[in-house]
């Protein structure tokens, strides 16, 4: 939910906010209600690596925001394939930051991690195959990121 206070203080953006869980969409729709966001969220239902394929979502955003939801080859492919070219994917971090190589990034189209205090920015500077995202399987298997580690997960 790091979307919600950036829509707070930030009145002109909108965004389209999604989660696999029915219950955390459900709150997510409260949420924005509660905070007068309705005219400016959307809440999508549906697993990231799915909803990445997807015409409506695929290449479409120019920020993405991303908790970390497993480890971080997870998060950051499933993000990657929804920043349209010139976009920023924007990771949360843990206290210490986590190594992020540039050559699987590349393999993404994003640049190399730019990192702030509790968060890491790239920018989608080229492109990617259609096989991304992967399925959980198949990340799980082999992940993009090979420093990736469950423990960095947050």
């Amino acid at each position: 939910m790091p979307a919600l206070p950036l829509l707070v203080s930030r009145s002109d953006a909108s965004a389209v906010l999604i989660d696999a869980s029915q219950k955390r969409c459900s709150f997510l729709v409260w949420a924005a209600n509660e905070l007068g966001l309705v005219e400016r969220v959307t809440v999508w239902c549906g697993r990231a690596e799915e909803i990445g394929h997807e015409v409506r979502a695929r290449r479409q955003f120019d920020v993405v925001v991303a908790r970390g939801f497993g480890p971080p080859s997870m998060t950051i492919e499933c993000a990657a394939p929804l920043t349209r070219h010139g976009g920023r994917v924007i990771v949360s971090e843990p206290p210490h930051p986590r190594p992020w190589p540039s050559g699987p990034l590349r393999s993404l189209g994003l640049s190399p991690a730019e990192h702030a205090t509790g968060i890491v920015f790239f920018t989608r500077v080229g492109e990617f195959g259609d096989e991304f995202p992967r399925s959980m399987k198949s990340q799980r298997r082999r992940p993009i990121l090979e420093s990736d580690d469950d423990s960095l997960a947050e």
